[in-house]
Order: structure tokens, then C-alpha cells, then sequence
């Protein structure tokens, strides 16, 4: 889920959502794995958040809203 105050996941393996809030964000990033593609959202706090199991076109979905609502640019790091 996500909306213009934050970012909500839902677990597939668990029954569990975290939700993190725009305010609470600094940068985020992306790169290919092995199930997809990957997301950490690195937090103000110091800490991570990372996510996988993305395909390309919800990745490249992610890329605009971030963008667009919260003024993010996720970096692409590219892998060998």
C-alpha cells in the first residue's frame, strides 16, 4: 500500500505489514536478485528496511512513486 505520507508491505510469509512513514525515510535502492529484484529503504534512524521478490514492472512502478510523492530517486546498483 502506499500513500503520499508513507509506505505499507505486507509480509507474504508471515502475518505481519510494516509500514514506514515518509518522514522516517532518508534513501532507498534497488538491484537484481536472484527472485526478482530487491528494495532497502534506509531510514533516518539508521537502520534498513529491505524487501524482495520484486518483478521489473512493479519495480519500475515503485521507482516513479517514490519519486514522485516522497522526491526519493531509488539508486540502481548494478551487480556482476
Amino acid at each position: 500500500m502506499c500513500s503520499s505520507t508513507g509506505i505499507a508491505f505486507k509480509r507474504a510469509t508471515a502475518d505481519k505489514t510494516d509500514t514506514f512513514y515518509l518522514q522516517d525515510m532518508q534513501s532507498a535502492e534497488t538491484k537484481r536478485v536472484a527472485r526478482g529484484h530487491q528494495l532497502r529503504i534506509q531510514l533516518k534512524s539508521g537502520g534498513y528496511a529491505t524487501f524482495e521478490g520484486f518483478k521489473s514492472k512493479d519495480m519500475n512502478l515503485l521507482l516513479d512513486f517514490f519519486e514522485k510523492h516522497y522526491n526519493i530517486v531509488i539508486d540502481i546498483i548494478e551487480t556482476s
